[in-house]
């Protein structure tokens, strides 16, 4: 606070993913003996409001005492990106008998979540809640159900989470339900704090006229990738199971048939007891009047599951990357400006669009302090682009080595 003016450097608080920060001191400055000691942590305020606290990962400096040091700080988002889902999470890891059936759960393939827990708010927090805080002890205070964001379970987006990061497991609830989950250190709770919220949505368009919107932004629409997915699911060669999942009114509408494939091999098949392995065949299961139902159903449910996650990456976009300038009627934070994961609507070049503000730039020098928010995201960068990508990849090969 005080001293930061001395100090140079950026945080960039970010709606709904990793928040992070580098700063730059002397390296003469007292403050270093708190720095560089292991665990770290730093909290970055702008005005009253906290926008990002979290721990100092890298430390990059100077060997000359007249030289400077920089810290590289990750927020507390690194939370989810750093505990995965059990399937079972209060059992053993690897089964200690015959009868312990670890992270087996009757053969299911993925995480059960109990009744009761239905709406988007309640998903997010009993996943870390039974991860982060019962299963590894970590010091995370997670706060009361509100049941805010629409019934997850109702809609089919409870996540089939198997060893997956918290992060990936709760992804998609996030965006089903507009909800914005942040996870961040007060300075005096002795531990995390945990918190969903609702983003406002603004009524008012703004525009490059208006001087809020700056006139080097970008918007851009793409075609689907996908209309039809091709799952390939339990079995192997002629005995596989084979499903399609198809958005016909998207294929009317862009007049365009995309088949994907995609593997969907996760789906753990209930075959009736002392039924005979040669005749234990995954293509047939569906019509096997000795199968239940239920299990039936379950296959069905995975399927088409996987085949609308499949269909949603693949549908068609349209994408904002706009920077924001603070006027007299308009800026960031306090109680009467817009806050991250708000919903602002825009219009450019006579076209209306609507979007999160994604992330915010704070950065500060010997002249002052400037607060850049960011609305949509940034299609055009490279890093973000390529950091993407890496953590699709990564996730994939994390789900398919899941389910091996």
């Amino acid at each position: 606070t005080g001293e930061l003016h001395e100090w140079r450097g950026d945080f960039t608080p970010r709606f709904n993913r990793l928040e992070t920060g580098d700063f730059t001191i002397d390296a003469d400055d007292p403050l270093r003996v708190f720095l560089d000691a292991p665990g770290a942590r730093v909290r970055c305020l702008y005005g009253d409001e906290q926008q990002v606290s979290g721990p100092v990962q890298f430390v990059e400096g100077s060997l000359t005492p007249d030289g400077e040091v920089t810290y590289s700080v990750e927020g507390d988002w690194r939370l989810l990106q750093n505990t995965l889902v059990w399937v079972l999470p209060d059992g053993n890891l690897t089964p200690v008998s015959l009868s312990d059936e670890a992270q087996g759960i009757g053969g299911r393939a993925h995480y059960i979540f109990p009744l009761g827990v239905d709406s988007a708010e309640h998903v997010i927090k009993h996943l870390i809640t039974v991860n982060a805080v019962t299963r590894l002890g970590r010091p995370v205070t997670v706060l009361p159900n509100l049941n805010r964001g629409g019934n997850a379970r109702a809609a089919g987006m409870l996540p089939e989470a198997r060893f997956s990061t918290l992060e990936e497991a709760v992804a998609d609830v996030l965006a089903w339900s507009g909800l914005g989950l942040r996870i961040w250190h007060d300075g005096v709770t002795p531990g995390l704090l945990v918190d969903v919220y609702e983003p406002t949505v603004w009524g008012v368009p703004l525009s490059v006229e208006s001087g809020v919107i700056e006139p080097d932004g970008k918007f851009s629409t793409a075609a689907p990738d996908a209309t039809r997915l091709i799952l390939g699911g339990p079995g192997e060669e002629s005995a596989r199971i084979f499903w399609s999942v198809a958005d016909t009114a998207l294929e009317d509408e862009w007049s365009d048939v995309v088949e994907v494939f995609r593997d969907a091999t996760g789906a753990q098949l209930e075959w009736p007891d002392g039924l005979a392995q040669e005749e234990q065949i995954p293509r047939t299961f569906l019509h096997r009047p000795d199968v239940p139902q239920a299990a039936k159903n379950d296959l069905i449910g995975y399927l088409n599951a996987a085949g609308r996650k499949g269909l949603e990456e693949g549908a068609p976009t349209a994408g904002l990357s706009l920077q924001l300038a603070e006027t007299e009627t308009f800026h960031y934070g306090g109680p009467t400006g817009v806050h991250l994961g708000d919903v602002l609507p825009v219009t450019v070049s006579g076209v209306p669009f609507q979007d999160h503000i994604t992330e915010v730039t704070i950065a500060w020098g010997p002249e002052g302090c400037t607060v850049t928010p960011q609305l949509g995201q940034r299609t055009d960068d490279p890093d973000e682009q390529l950091a993407e990508d890496l953590a699709r990849v990564q996730a994939n090969q994390r789900r398919a080595a899941a389910e091996r």
